[in-house]
This record gives C-alpha cells, structure tokens and sequence, in this order.
C-alpha cells in the first residue's frame, strides 16, 4: 500500500483501531511528504486508543536510511533503534545538460538507444502520477511505439497481486527487455531481478 491509500483504511476504520493489522511498516520516512506526516500521527493515536481498549499494540516499523532517529524515537515514545547494515552498489549517473521538454518521448528515445546499442537489462521509469502529461500512460504509449520489442509493466498503488509477481520473475535467458514504468510505489512494492537502468524524470506529486 501506499501512505494515501493506508490513510484511507484508517479513517474509513469504524472505531480507528485497525482491529485486522498487526504490524505496519513505514519506508522512507524521511521523506516527509503530506501524508506520511498525516500516516505518522494516524499511527500514534491508534496505539493510544489501543492501549486505552486495551488492545495489543501495532509493530509500527519506520524505515529510513537519514533520518533523524532520535527524533523519531522522541515521536514514538522511546520506541527501541534497531540499526541493519546495508549494501551498496557501483551506479554511474547521466545526466541531461538542458531541461527535457517532452520527458515520455526522451525516456523512449533513452531506451531505443539500450536496443541499439546491445546494452541488457530491465528499465525502471519513476513519474509522479498515472494519467498527467508525464505519466504512467504516456510513458508506455511514447516508449511500445519507438521500440516494439519491449515488455512494458506498470507498477502504482493499485497494481494486483498477480501483476507484481508478474514482474518479479527472474526473467529467462534471450527474454525481451523489460520496462517497469511507476510511481514512488515502485520503491517499496515489487523486488526487479534483473533491474541495470533507471530513468528518473525528477517530478513529484505535490497535493494543492
């Protein structure tokens, strides 16, 4: 799930307990969008009304590789600093000189040029939303015409389970490439095997 549509179950909860979850993890949190503010405090104050029921308490698990966490510990009330060790890899960056102005057909133009040039490996796209200029849609339209070759999934909040196993195949040897096209959900969502390029077109969705 994503925070907006955990923030939907809650207050669509008839007594605000989320009688039916046990633990809930919260990644990113350092990225302290709107409604991973609005997630945190819904968060606290069902431990609150839990403990007042008398209820077991959530495993709330806030995930974050910068975040302040004695800040975040002073939130939840001394809540324990569990540190795991992470893994790194070699990236090299591109950047583009000059703004893009039409980012779907430059992510195409990006891939045609993989195809061309013999590079392998699966291409993640990350957008801000679904159906807006830049998005979801218009990503996958602009990318199956310039390179018909290609296997293009889409990864938001409302991809099934059965599409996110899809993707998390190991793909077979002589596959097509394949295109994962999402929103910030691709971050947490679905494990890419064979995942070797990302195309960030460096939008957000801001809520007015």
């Amino acid at each position: 799930q994503t925070e907006g549509t955990l923030i939907q179950q809650i207050m669509n909860d008839k007594d605000g307990l989320l009688r039916g979850v046990s633990h809930i993890m919260v990644d990113e949190v350092h990225i302290r969008t709107k409604d991973t503010e609005k997630l945190l405090v819904f968060l606290k104050e069902i431990q609150k009304k839990r403990k007042e029921v008398g209820m077991k308490p959530l495993k709330i698990i806030a995930a974050s590789a910068t975040v302040d966490e004695e800040e975040l510990k002073r939130y939840f009330d001394g809540a324990p600093i569990e540190k795991v060790p992470g893994r790194t890899h070699p990236i090299t960056y591109h950047q583009q000189p000059t703004a893009v102005e039409n980012m779907p057909q430059e992510s195409a133009r990006i891939i045609k040029e993989l195809e061309e040039g013999g590079k392998p490996g699966d291409v993640v796209i990350g957008v801000a939303g679904i159906k807006d200029q830049n998005g979801i849609d218009t990503h996958a339209q602009a990318i199956q015409r310039l390179n018909p070759n290609v296997e293009i999934f889409m990864v938001h909040s409302n991809t099934t389970q059965a599409e996110k196993d899809e993707i998390e195949k190991t793909p077979l040897p002589g596959a097509k490439r394949r295109i994962i096209i999402g929103t910030d959900f691709i971050q947490t969502g679905v494990t890419i095997k064979n995942l070797k390029f990302v195309i960030n077109t460096g939008e957000v969705y801001v809520q007015s």
